[in-house]
């Protein structure tokens, strides 16, 4: 019964009503809300070595959703290690429901999170940005933004050299293409693709990348423009490229397409 409603997320009147087809017994939702309450209670210990372990912890994860509680809105707070997970629910999303949840007032370790600002009032902790919030907020940045590309390629490429050089750097200069409905794109033609290993429709990028023991990243990339689009004044024109031959176009950044 509790497997049901707790393991596989079945809601209480459905768990009742699978309980009482399968054993040919009455089974009512006040029944399994009843008998798994009375499991939970027999956990209280397990549950508080779970919260000791993740309170002693040298990173965890801290996260907070809503959710309906017979209708009414409630939040589920979870903290988590790669081995150990503390799930509460509260009626309060903040301050109070942490405290509740008993791992951040004593929690002295790395606090992963969200950014959001109730985590900052356990001061003894160490706080550190959830990644997958940074990437949507650079996705953000890079989409609406205006900024130079240049200086933040060339900033960027600095930072990663300084970090990466251990005085026995190589330069790989690689080229991989991407298949292309449309010619649409700046410098989709049919070409030939290392990648695909063939001649297809598709927009070529040529990169330069800076490698050591230490690791390997790109530091630079441009579009490689075929002939047709260097000379093609339809193309050109619709995309802003000159077409005179005294200014053929050096290779650009390729657009998101």
């Amino acid at each position: 019964m509790v497997y049901l409603y707790v393991g596989q997320f079945l809601p209480k009147d459905r768990t009742a009503k699978a309980l009482a087809e399968l054993f040919g017994t009455p089974m009512s939702a006040g029944t399994v809300a009843a008998m798994t309450a009375r499991a939970a209670a027999g956990l209280d210990d397990f549950t508080a070595g779970v919260r000791a372990r993740l309170a002693e912890a040298e990173m965890a994860h801290f996260d907070e959703t809503a959710l309906r509680v017979a209708g009414k809105l409630h939040w589920v707070h979870s903290a988590s290690t790669g081995k150990y997970v503390l799930i509460t629910v509260h009626e309060r999303r903040g301050v109070e429901a942490m405290d509740a949840a008993g791992v951040l007032p004593a929690f002295t370790g790395i606090a992963v999170h969200d950014g959001w600002a109730p985590y900052d009032t356990y001061t003894q902790a160490t706080h550190a940005r959830c990644n997958a919030h940074l990437l949507r907020e650079l996705q953000n940045l890079l989409s609406r933004a205006v900024w130079d590309e240049q200086r933040v390629l060339s900033e960027t490429s600095a930072w990663a050299i300084e970090h990466l050089d251990d005085g026995d750097a190589v330069l790989i200069v690689d080229e991989t293409g991407d298949r292309k409905s449309s010619t649409d794109c700046v410098g989709a033609a049919r070409q030939y693709s290392g990648t695909l290993g063939k001649v297809a429709l598709c927009q070529v990028t040529v990169n330069l990348t800076f490698a050591t023991r230490r690791g390997h990243t790109i530091i630079d990339r441009a579009l490689y423009l075929p002939a047709a689009w260097t000379f093609d004044s339809n193309d050109a024109n619709w995309q802003g490229y000159p077409t005179t031959s005294s200014s053929r176009p050096s290779p650009s950044r390729p657009p998101s397409c």
